[in-house]
């Protein structure tokens, strides 16, 4: 009886064994529909990145525009008011 199940285990592992061919890692072949599948994905991918950097954002340039002209008069507005200061601050030791 043990016999006849080691047989048995034997026979349908070399039923599996001689459907399936033997290829060590390297000379594993990918099958078409996979490489194909793989590159039409990276080409989505990377379309969608670029898109959602550059194809729909117009208004990037107007904004990166924007924040140097108010950074700059930012700038001039803190120089005004620093001055505006020591002035007042300059007044007021003087009545002292």
């Amino acid at each position: 009886m043990v016999q006849t199940f080691r047989f048995q285990r034997l026979g349908e592992a070399g039923a599996r064994e001689a459907h399936s061919p033997k290829r060590s890692g390297s000379q594993q072949v990918a099958r078409p529909h996979y490489v194909i599948s793989m590159v039409l994905l990276m080409a989505t991918l990377f379309w969608a990145l670029w898109d959602e950097d550059f194809g729909q954002r117009p208004w990037k340039t107007f904004q990166h525009e924007w924040k140097d002209r108010y950074s700059t008069y930012l700038k001039t507005a803190r120089s005004q008011s620093s001055d505006s200061q020591k002035e007042v601050e300059g007044n007021a030791i003087t009545r002292s």
